[in-house]
């Protein structure tokens, strides 16, 4: 080593944040950086568009995975549902809050304002038969890995979604929902992981006998602030 620093001292470090060693360290980095250089060419690539079509088919595909009503059973079980993602994906887990909260009793997004401190300290009341739902897609939080698993050291069953088995995130869930994320452009794209939400949702919605009636006290609760 040019630093002259001793490959179990690396290997230390490594694990110390949170690798398997210093090959999963540098195996990390490479997908990090590779999916960074692929959003950064995507702009000046003109044949990406033919790429549209397969996203189209991806998407359903996703969206109908028998995966689908498994999750959907875990948050009706679950004693508590906690919801996170960061970057693009704070809007997801955002839209999953909305979606999923008149039918869940207790569901709520950690992300949001004063970032991963402010986040750890929602999720300090975490613990055994509670859910997390984590959402990640390219270009890939490492703060969402981090809570992840700090859920799963309080007994915090996680569920990831995202958009490939080689996801960081992927390593850390007990279960995985893959979504499409790729576009021709963007550095990814939500519409796979917006179908899936509301795939998932609608399972729940199903598995809930009382949907019904929480639908119609949603409606008439919100029909005075709506215009015709």
């Amino acid at each position: 080593m040019l630093t002259g620093t001793s490959v179990a001292a690396i290997n230390r470090f490594s694990r110390a944040a949170g690798y398997k060693g210093f090959a999963d360290l540098k195996a990390q980095l490479g997908v990090e950086l590779q999916s960074a250089l692929e959003s950064a060419e995507k702009p000046g690539n003109p044949q990406a568009a033919s790429e549209l079509p397969a996203l189209s088919r991806a998407i359903v595909e996703a969206s109908t995975a028998p995966q689908i009503p498994l999750v959907a059973g875990e948050i009706m079980k679950a004693r508590r549902v906690w919801l996170v993602g960061f970057g693009s994906s704070t809007y997801l887990a955002g839209y999953a809050l909305h979606a999923l909260t008149p039918f869940v009793d207790f569901v709520t997004s950690i992300s949001g304002e004063g970032g991963t401190e402010e986040a750890t300290l929602r999720l300090a009341r975490c613990g055994k038969g509670d859910l997390m739902i984590a959402f990640s897609l390219p270009l890939y939080s490492k703060d969402t890995v981090h809570l992840a698993r700090f859920a799963r050291t309080r007994g915090v069953r996680v569920v990831a979604v995202t958009d490939s088995a080689n996801s960081p995130l992927a390593e850390v869930a007990q279960s995985l929902l893959l979504v499409p994320a790729a576009h021709p452009v963007l550095p990814s794209s939500s519409l796979g992981m917006l179908a899936v939400i509301e795939a998932l949702v609608t399972k729940v919605v199903k598995l809930n006998p009382d949907a019904a009636r929480l639908a119609r006290e949603l409606t008439d609760s919100v029909l005075p602030h709506l215009t015709f």
